[in-house]
Order: C-alpha cells, then structure tokens, then sequence
C-alpha cells in the first residue's frame, strides 16, 4: 500500500544519509590533505634534529632508521602512505575518518614536540 508519510520520511532519510556520506568523504579528503602536511613537517623536524646530534625517540621509526640510513626519510613516507591507502581502500569511510582523525591528532602532538624542541634551541630547519 502507499503511505505517502513513510515515503517521505524513506525521502528525507535517504537524502540525510547521503549529505552525511559526502560530508564524511570531504573530511576524509581534509583529513588526508592534513595528515601528507604533518608528515612533511615531521620530516623536516626530525632531520634537523637529528642533523644537530639528536635522536630519535619513537623505537619503531628507530628501528626502521637504523638500516634505511640517510633514507630513512623515504621509508617513513612510503609506509604512510601504505598506511593512508588501507585506510581509504579498505576501511569504510566512517571508520577511516575517525582513524585518520586520530593518527593527524598524534602527529599533530608529533609535530608540535620537535618543532618545540627546534624553535627553543633556534635551529635553521635542515631539509
């Protein structure tokens, strides 16, 4: 039978649910955007603190820079973007927007640490 006030709730329903799947696609694309600039800075930073004797403190990446060398920049930025390519192929969107939101988060903290540490001991950034 036709009821004419379920179809429009189906209506508005279905329209609802497709504004908030392009919202969540745009935010992926944001959050994406974010997370390549992060990984920039990240670079950056840490070269210039480890150009400047320093070292790194994250264990993983440790063990990942000790057999890359002076490449290990280049390892970094081809796991992360293994990284973000799962989370765009694989995770549903709703799913990979908060994961996303969550790792630019830690490295926004990342970022802001060795940017920290460079500003306050007034080192040129080394790329």
């Amino acid at each position: 039978r036709h009821n004419p006030r379920r179809d429009f709730l189906r209506c508005v329903l279905w329209r609802t649910r497709k504004r908030i799947g392009k919202f969540m696609l745009t935010f992926l694309y944001i959050l994406t955007g974010l997370f390549v600039l992060l990984q920039i800075f990240d670079v950056m930073t840490t070269r210039t603190i480890l150009h400047h004797g320093g070292s790194e403190v994250n264990p993983i990446m440790r063990e990942i820079m000790d057999p890359a060398g002076s490449d290990w920049w280049l390892v970094k930025i081809i796991l992360a973007g293994i990284a973000v390519g799962i989370i765009w192929w694989i995770v549903p969107v709703e799913i990979g927007v908060w994961l996303l939101l969550g790792i630019d988060l830690i490295y926004v903290w990342i970022v802001h640490n060795n940017w920290s540490i460079v500003r306050r001991r007034k080192w040129p950034l080394h790329f």
